[in-house]
């Protein structure tokens, strides 16, 4: 994109990201989903039973500088592997999952999972990601590694 300022000022007009703070570097990415569960080694009730929650999806990336380019990172191809990632578990029973096989499916190990899945994608170490999972818009989980 020639005109930076203006590529970025069109995906927060779009709302495919949100502004989050004054840097540059401050923003989030959102997605939503729906996938099935139902929870494992102990007697949870209703959650015992095969149910399905809506989920938020929420990454925040930043680093103290921008590329060389000015950008935090090449949003277009950062964006596709997230809806890579997020196309995995879309629609999907979490419990048949490989990434899941012998944990309850909570969204703390689900936040953690979408989170190793999308930095294995980013290549710069000074970028910090926070994955943020929201479940049904009464509960969340985040996981973050500080590099």
């Amino acid at each position: 994109h020639a005109d930076a300022d203006a590529f970025f000022a069109s995906l927060v007009a779009s709302g495919g990201i949100n502004k989050t703070g004054p840097g540059d570097g401050d923003f989030k990415l959102t997605k939503a989903g729906r996938q099935a569960r139902f929870l494992i080694g102990g007697d949870w009730g209703p959650e015992n039973q095969l149910h399905s929650h809506h989920y938020k999806l929420e990454v925040r990336i930043s680093a103290k500088e921008l590329n060389k380019h000015g950008y935090l990172l090449d949003i277009v191809d950062f964006s596709e592997h997230l809806e890579t990632v997020v196309s995995q578990y879309q629609d999907r029973t979490l419990n048949d999952l490989p990434e899941f096989e012998g944990l309850n499916p909570s969204i703390e190990h689900f936040a953690r999972i979408i989170y190793q899945a999308l930095a294995a994608h980013m290549d710069d170490p000074s970028q910090r990601m926070l994955v943020r999972l929201w479940e049904d818009d009464i509960g969340w989980a985040s996981y973050t590694i500080q590099r």
